[in-house]
């Protein structure tokens, strides 16, 4: 251990005292050698690491090529199913034409009239079909056709009526009634009329 001589000013030593050593700074590193706990968590790398925010890398033109094809892609698959209605539809009016019973005939009639999803057109090719099977137009000459005669013309106009052809509805009533005296064709005619003519004329005058 090193000693100091501590002298006075006549140079007689007053006494001799021992030094401490210097303790060496405590080292970063154990007796292994390694890093302690607390110099790893201040020397460590951090646990969050800033990422830049991943986009799609769309354009505002590839997206706009992504639309474009969904939509070309939609109205393909529209035309299709219009096709496929059209189809459907040419294949039902066939099977109407080579019907050849009556009751067959007006059953279709009714049932396309009264569905819960009428399909009108169908409805009146069914009931022309039918008109011409119907066996009450055998009628002898100068005899009157039976009134039952005109229960599928009556159809007819009904079932033009609600697909907006007015002007054959019209027509269908007016033949009914050249024929057969119908309480029922002529209030139906009589309403056409005023659906056709009576608003128009309405409006006429508040103009």
């Amino acid at each position: 251990m090193p000693r100091r001589v501590v002298v006075d000013q006549n140079g007689v030593v007053v006494s001799v005292e021992a030094v401490p050593e210097r303790s060496a700074p405590p080292s970063s590193k154990g007796s292994t050698g390694e890093k302690t706990g607390a110099n790893k968590r201040r020397n460590g790398k951090p646990k969050f690491k800033w990422r830049p925010k991943r986009t799609t890398g769309f354009s505002a033109a590839a997206r706009r090529r992504v639309q474009e094809e969904r939509s070309r892609q939609e109205k393909a698959a529209q035309i299709r199913s219009a096709e496929e209605t059209l189809r459907q539809a040419e294949e039902k009016f066939a099977a109407v034409e080579q019907l050849t019973d009556f009751d067959e005939a007006h059953a279709i009639g009714v049932a396309a009239s009264n569905a819960s999803s009428p399909d009108y057109p169908l409805a009146i090719a069914a009931f022309k079909k039918a008109y011409r099977l119907d066996p009450r137009r055998k009628v002898k000459s100068g005899r009157k056709p039976e009134p039952g005669l005109f229960e599928v013309p009556m159809k007819l106009a009904a079932a033009y009526k609600r697909n907006g052809q007015f002007y054959e509805s019209q027509k269908m009533y007016e033949w009914v009634l050249k024929h057969h005296d119908s309480r029922i064709a002529k209030t139906e005619l009589a309403v056409l009329h005023e659906d056709r003519f009576g608003t128009r004329s309405r409006a006429r005058g508040q103009l």
